[in-house]
């Protein structure tokens, strides 16, 4: 069984409702549309990687015999087509310009086994997914071994860079030097997949305007800005349309750019509207993924259980190119503290380089691995000190009005209230009892029982500027278009229910919403999707788009005040009133501060274990989490109750 208790906080209203996600009946019956739905195009060709089936080696050339006997089969692809015609670089602008480039096909030696190499063309997809599969691939040995973990690029110093250490303003090494108890270890997070609901498809067709794409992206108008750079065109040439994403998790940031840049150059050479749909177990093969990290730490802390120096060592595996894994290698580091304060402290960060696919964002992509290192360091302190690990961790949470790791004083942190609290409710001191008798009773069966704190720090650094387009329309409907990514999160509903509670007084209701697709032509400029700050920063433009149809409004309210909702729109409209609104949203900075506040939580678990086979039950789990005010209860806890099973 499950249960939830929250309190809504009116914002007005709507805003700050549990109201249902908007999407969620088309969702739940199948009727919501992805960008693969679309019906296909005449003469429209679908598109298949060729995998390399080594790394480090040299393609010299393909075999297609047994491909060209696949009824359907068009053609191949290859990096030979796109030399002097198209940039071969789907490296994104916003990186710095010695970062790595991110080739199409690689140009000399293939980076890593499962890196494409070419695609096969065909009349459907099936046809392309088999004649892929059958096209040979010639080449020569490469010159040096493959480096396939980080412990050994870190032994070869296959080292992209060693970021600026972070250093407390007291002396870390005395502070540690001074400690009674002392700890070091070593703790290693291996990659994870994103296993989307909806896997990487792209579509591509010419039309008179232009290049028009349906892609399942976080991030719409980067697509055109990498679109521009490989087609050598101006940005205006490509439209790109997001309807909505069928999972995302960071996962549809930067591997969509690959599969919409191939169907761009496909459709540009063929002149036929080109799709693809990648194949999961393709995906697993050449997709980017949570990287590998290990964290090496030195700690120490007084006699009486206080945290007093943590020395940390991250060692990111970055893969075969170094863009985006800079930002989350950041993030890692700056998330090391979790729930837990510490007077002094080092942190050292270091980028490494292997034959793998580039790492990339995975749901909570820096915080996640930080959290292990975090909770596994202050139960091996608790170890030492022969302190139940539940109360070293009590002891040592932060407190308001102390810094943390990113920079940020917590002038009003609930953490030390939220643990105590939940340790009540969840009857802590009382299970635990009852775990220690059980396990005196069982050889092969054991239970354990743990509390665990994080913080996960949420930026309003962004790159793009989160704006919103609300039109009221003559029947008293109001249409909606923003800059996000609907991926699930309720990101859709938050909008609607912003830009209604501005409206609300006259009568508008969320009833009356239809948001429409994410389109790179409508919103210029626009911010991408991620980090868990889109919807508040997309709700706030909302509401500066609906307080402008509001103050238009307010007059003819006052000359009409029985009218309602339909008349004064009506009215509106008959008078020359313009009910359109852009709204934007841009956050100042605040003492350059990388983030604004903190989402905290605490956790409670009883797990029992077959120590024989292996096999887990999570008996209880309890969560207690504060993420200021919602701006809807219920699409948040179930966010909250999807990233519990994501990470169980």
């Amino acid at each position: 069984r499950g249960e939830q208790d929250f309190v809504e906080e009116l914002q007005p209203a709507p805003l700050g409702q549990s109201v249902r996600k908007l999407e969620s009946k088309a969702q739940t019956s199948g009727e919501a549309t992805y960008v693969n739905d679309y019906p296909a195009h005449a003469n429209e060709l679908f598109l298949a990687y060729v995998l390399a089936p080594e790394a480090a080696i040299k393609v010299t050339g393909f075999d297609t015999e047994e491909a060209e006997n696949v009824p359907g089969y068009q053609r191949l692809l290859s990096v030979s087509d796109l030399e002097g015609r198209y940039n071969n670089n789907i490296s994104l602008p916003i990186f710095p310009k010695d970062s790595q480039t991110d080739e199409i096909f690689p140009s000399s030696d293939v980076a890593f086994a499962g890196q494409p190499i070419a695609v096969a063309a065909a009349d459907s997809q099936w046809a392309a997914d088999r004649a892929a599969s059958l096209v040979a691939v010639r080449y020569e040995p490469g010159k040096s071994e493959p480096i396939l973990h980080p412990t050994e690029a870190f032994k070869k110093k296959s080292i992209y860079f060693h970021d600026t250490q972070k250093v407390s303003k007291l002396d870390p090494d005395i502070a540690l030097s001074e400690q009674p108890v002392q700890v070091e270890g070593e703790i290693s997070v291996g990659e994870q997949m994103h296993f989307f609901m909806e896997s990487i498809t792209a579509s591509v067709r010419q039309t008179e305007e232009g290049f028009v794409v349906n892609a399942p992206h976080q991030w719409a108008e980067i697509v055109a800005a990498v679109l521009a750079k490989v087609m050598r065109r101006p940005q205006h040439q490509f439209r790109v349309i997001c309807p909505r994403i069928g999972g995302g998790f960071g996962g549809k940031f930067f591997m969509v750019d690959h599969a919409v840049a191939v169907c761009a150059i496909a459709c540009d050479i063929t002149h036929r509207p080109c799709r693809m749909f990648v194949r999961l177990d393709t995906l697993a093969q050449c997709g980017q993924k949570r990287p590998t990290v290990m964290a090496k730490y030195r700690a120490g802390a007084s006699a009486d259980g206080q945290l007093m120096s943590v020395h940390w060592q991250s060692i990111v595996d970055a893969g075969s190119s170094c863009n985006f894994i800079v930002i989350l290698g950041h993030e890692i580091d700056q998330s090391l503290d979790q729930a837990f304060y510490s007077p002094t402290y080092k942190r050292d960060l270091l980028f490494l380089k292997t034959n793998k696919p580039q790492t990339t964002s995975v749901r909570c992509p820096g915080s996640a691995p930080a959290a292990v290192f975090s909770l596994l360091m202050m139960d091996h302190l608790a170890h030492e000190l022969k302190l139940d690990p539940i109360e070293f961790k009590r002891r040592n949470l932060y407190c308001a009005g102390q810094t943390d790791f990113t920079g940020l004083k917590r002038p009003d942190d609930n953490m030390a209230r939220m643990w105590d609290e939940l340790s009540i409710a969840a009857d802590i001191d009382k299970r635990r009892k009852r775990v220690e008798q059980f396990n005196k009773e069982n050889l092969y069966r054991k239970r354990g029982i743990d509390m665990s704190g994080i913080s996960y720090p949420v930026s309003y650094e962004r790159f793009g500027i989160p704006q919103v387009d609300v039109t009221v329309l003559i029947d008293g409907s109001i249409s909606i278009v923003h800059c996000g990514a609907e991926m699930g999160q309720g990101l859709t509903t938050k909008v609607a229910q912003a830009a209604v509670a501005q409206l609300a007084e006259f009568g508008a209701a969320l009833d009356m919403v239809k948001t429409k697709p994410t389109d790179s032509m409508l919103l210029p400029q626009m911010d991408g999707t991620g980090g868990s700050a889109t919807s508040e920063l997309n709700a706030m433009a909302a509401k500066v788009a609906g307080s402008q149809i509001r103050e238009r409004l307010l007059p003819i309210k006052l000359t009409k005040p029985e009218a309602n909702w339909l008349e004064l729109v009506s009215t509106a409209i008959n008078s020359g009133v313009l009910l359109k609104a852009f709204g934007t949203y841009y956050p100042k900075d605040r003492e350059g501060q990388h983030a604004r506040y903190s989402t905290l939580g605490v956790g409670a678990a009883e797990v029992e274990v077959d120590i024989l086979t292996g096999e887990y039950v999570v008996l209880r789990s309890d969560i207690t989490m504060d993420i200021g005010k919602s701006l809807n209860p219920g699409v948040d806890i179930g966010q909250i109750e999807g990233a519990y099973v994501f990470g169980m």
